[in-house]
């Protein structure tokens, strides 16, 4: 509820906080600040129901009770929402690269968008509202050969006017930060897998697999 979620994010630290927040939904995130902007004296026994409600929770699964916590496919679900995937992914493959390709086997990441038919790309564009996303997905092609590649497939599917329009819009934008860049990546990967999930055959979803990214 979001009430129960305003009361924790209030105890912690604010930059905690904000990450919370940044992954909620715009609805939800909107109503937890509105909850907790309107928090003022809490109940000692509502603190005691939520601590009380949150142990139990706890002792289900340190007694094992619990079917499922952590493991590949929900690390892979997490990263498939997230802006920061290939960080985080580069990171567990330096500790462990047989894991990093088993999470990235349970994935769609951006540049898995290489693996859809010509037909497909076509709808992902005519889907897209904001081309400058698109634009802005592509910044650094010249230095990274995957999106070099996702981008060459891309401007392939454009038309002679738009294609230029697009290469003149990357060229000129200026440098911008890796966070930017990987934000409007994933909203373009939300736009595919909310395509996929159809269940109308527009785009078929191939998920990436361990042989595809050993290095």
């Amino acid at each position: 509820q979001p009430q129960t979620i305003a009361l924790i994010l209030s105890q912690v630290k604010p930059e905690q906080a904000a990450g919370v927040l940044d992954g909620l939904s715009q609805q939800l995130r909107g109503d937890v600040a509105y909850k907790m902007a309107q928090l003022d004296e809490v109940a000692p026994e509502v603190l005691e129901e939520l601590e009380e409600r949150l142990a139990d929770d706890m002792e289900s699964i340190l007694a094992g009770r619990t079917a499922e916590i952590g493991g590949v496919e929900t690390v892979a679900r997490i990263l498939n929402a997230a802006a920061y995937s290939e960080d985080v992914l580069s990171q567990i493959e330096g500790w462990d690269p047989e894991l990093s390709d088993a999470i990235r086997g349970e994935m769609f990441t951006f540049y898995d968008l290489v693996k859809l038919d010509d037909t497909e790309i076509q709808i992902l564009l005519k889907n897209l509202t904001d081309k400058s996303e698109l634009a802005l997905a592509l910044k650094g092609a010249d230095q990274d050969s995957r999106v070099q590649e996702l981008k060459d497939r891309i401007l392939k599917n454009l038309s002679i006017r738009v294609r230029t329009d697009l290469e003149e819009e990357i060229e000129f934008m200026g440098e911008k930060r890796r966070t930017e860049v990987e934000q409007a990546r994933k909203q373009i990967l939300d736009i595919a897998m909310e395509l996929d999930n159809k269940g109308q055959g527009e785009i078929k979803i191939i998920r990436a697999t361990g042989e595809e990214y050993l290095r």
